[in-house]
């Protein structure tokens, strides 16, 4: 799987020492990696990781037309949600390993992913994270009055409007 290995491969850079360092996030320091076992477990572990959650978003897409028939596209909505415990996975698998003492500045984050990431990928994703904005404003102009649902929409716009902007700096630095 080329496209799983690109994924988690992105999350590994050697530092100035040599050193494997793991970047679970986009920005702020890394963890050092210390042997080849645990590498090799951690890039096992990432390749499920993404396997899940892009099996479940595609999941959550091919149910949208079946909860929109229903009458509720907002519950489908809500879904989305079910990605944050991601983050916490993410920090649970690298809570023994020690933080590198020197970190990736934004830019350097931003030039790496887009001399990884292919030029199509990256407007999928930003292509994406903008219908999640457009969606979250719907949402909330749609049916401003349940709190529920504009508080969703807002934290979603949020997420997924930081996300766009993140992709759309990766865009510009691919050139």
């Amino acid at each position: 799987m080329g496209f799983l290995d690109d994924l988690v491969n992105k999350a590994f850079q050697p530092d100035q020492d040599g050193r494997r360092l793991y970047y679970p996030w986009p920005l702020g320091r890394g963890y050092i990696v210390p042997s080849e076992a645990e590498f090799q477990r951690l890039r096992k572990n990432l390749k499920i990781f993404w396997a899940l959650n892009f099996l479940y978003f595609f999941g959550l897409v091919a149910l949208i037309p079946v909860i929109s028939r229903q009458g509720d596209l907002k519950a489908g909505f809500l879904g989305i949600y079910f990605f944050m415990p991601s983050e916490i996975w993410l920090y649970y698998h690298c809570r023994h390993l020690k933080r590198a003492d020197e970190g990736l500045t934004f830019h350097e984050r931003i030039a790496k992913r887009a001399a990884r990431l292919p030029f199509e990928m990256l407007l999928i994703y930003e292509m994406v994270s903008l219908g999640f904005v457009v969606a979250g404003i719907f949402i909330i102009w749609a049916d401003w009055r349940h709190w529920l649902y504009s508080l969703a929409s807002m934290i979603t716009i949020g997420f997924f409007g930081y996300r766009a902007i993140i992709v759309a700096k990766i865009l510009i630095a691919k050139g």
